[in-house]
């Protein structure tokens, strides 16, 4: 939105304040079992909520969750950038970081991208759509590792 609307700085300001607390709330609250991971407790908090992932007993760790707070800190870095904000410019680059090894740990199981069960982490058997809408953000991947997850 930022790049098809012209926002002055005050505008940019509030994006950023509401965007930023919004991201905080899925990393600080988000994250019972304290991995690093955010999850969802309940199928509507993704909008997926027919998802097969969510035949399982929530809450469930999905890496389309992550994969959307990993945009969401990369714009706010960059709002924190046009702002002149140094400092949360540098913070939010480096959750965004951060997230995105945890999530290549955590998600991608014998060489498919899969949602897990928060606590015991273990894979949910699903043909669900939802793990794959990290495809968002897997051109980070080398390529090799690209067609793996999603063959």
């Amino acid at each position: 939105m930022k790049e098809k609307i012209d926002l002055d700085t005050e505008q940019l300001k509030e994006a950023y304040e509401w965007l930023s607390s919004w991201t905080e709330w899925w990393l600080n609250y988000m994250d019972y079992d304290g991995d690093g991971v955010p999850q969802y407790n309940h199928g509507n908090d993704s909008g997926w909520d027919n998802s097969t992932v969510f035949l399982e007993e929530p809450p469930i760790e999905s890496p389309d969750l992550s994969s959307y707070l990993i945009l969401q800190m990369e714009t706010l870095a960059d709002l924190a950038k046009i702002l002149g904000m140094r400092d949360s410019f540098e913070r939010w680059k480096e959750k965004a970081k951060m997230l995105f090894l945890r999530m290549k740990d955590h998600f991608f199981r014998k060489g498919k991208i899969t949602a897990v069960k928060s606590g015991s982490h273990e894979v949910i058997s699903s043909n669900s759509l939802l793990p794959f809408m990290s495809i968002l953000i897997m051109d980070r991947l080398p390529e090799k590792n690209q067609r793996i997850y999603y063959e």
